[in-house]
């Protein structure tokens, strides 16, 4: 069974806190934007300190960003990914 950590508000050293989870063994790291903190900024963080736990955003606010920070190519980017692992991406469901 899979495992990951949601990185803490109050964190402030996002790079050790990445460490120490890889280091702990768990699968995934998670950042989002409801304490004032940028997502992608700091899992960009965790990514240059980190090789193989996977990253990704809980909740970012769609609403704050440009359409072109949005834009995704039609066809698969020739750039590599961070830490090497595959691209994963969802939409979460409205509650009915």
């Amino acid at each position: 069974m899979a495992t990951g950590l949601l990185l803490p508000a109050e964190h402030d050293d996002v790079r050790a806190f990445a460490d120490r989870a890889e280091s702990l063994g768990y699968d995934s790291l998670w950042a989002s934007e409801l304490w004032g903190r940028d997502a992608f900024v700091t899992l960009t963080t965790a990514a240059a300190q980190t090789e193989t736990i996977d990253l990704g955003t809980a909740i970012v606010n769609v609403y704050g960003r440009s359409p072109a920070t949005w834009h995704r190519p039609r066809r698969p980017s020739p750039t590599p990914r961070p830490a090497g692992s595959d691209s994963v991406s969802g939409r979460a469901r409205p509650k009915p």
